[in-house]
């Protein structure tokens, strides 16, 4: 559960002896800076298919002025490409500029949801199964294919957006909460 609310509905409806999970990355909703001057770009995420950390590799070689982070495995540190392990509940979002999640597949991917949250605009290639990120349309620009033209051209469109400011992402944040648990009471209320 991400709430008390959801959590009152999950006793409610699921089980007896509810147990609650907090999301230690969300704790807080917090305190945002403008993201103008982007330069540090995160990749997190398993070093296995359906992930590609090979097409994030490439736009570390292919854009030398600025220094690329990867989270989730090792590999061999470059100029600008650097490799930091393991994480377990990495929160630390609000240290870079960007998160950049190149993959062949993915559900609902909690990565880019608390990279948002903590402020950081994303770029990430058209997903077939990702529907729930429209609300943050303009903090993710989304490229149509892995093509070495296509990640060239959306990292440049990424890096020179606007984005919006923190207090128009925590009125987002706020109505999505609200409209995800009234989705939920819709739905238990029909079973």
């Amino acid at each position: 559960c991400v709430s008390t609310r959801d959590y009152e509905i999950g006793r409610k409806y699921f089980f007896s002896k509810p147990k609650l999970i907090p999301n230690v990355c969300m704790k807080e909703i917090p305190v945002m800076v403008s993201r103008r001057n982007i330069k540090k770009i995160l990749f997190v995420g398993r070093h296995v298919a359906p992930k590609r950390l090979d097409k994030f590799e490439f736009l570390a070689g292919a854009f030398p002025g600025y220094e690329f982070f990867v989270v989730g495995g090792f590999g061999e540190n470059k100029v600008n490409l650097n490799y930091l392990g393991e994480w377990t509940d990495f929160c630390a979002f609000r240290d870079y500029d960007m998160l950049v999640l190149f993959s062949d597949s993915e559900g609902s991917p909690l990565v880019i949801q608390e990279a948002l949250m903590a402020g950081l605009p994303c770029l990430i290639n058209r997903l077939p199964y990702v529907t729930d990120l429209d609300t943050w349309r303009d903090q993710i620009t989304v490229i149509e294919d892995l093509s070495e033209m296509e990640i060239r051209k959306g990292f440049t469109l990424a890096c020179s957006k606007q984005y919006e400011e923190p207090s128009e992402i925590a009125a987002k944040m706020a109505l999505l909460q609200v409209t995800f648990i009234e989705k939920i009471e819709s739905c238990l209320e029909r079973l």
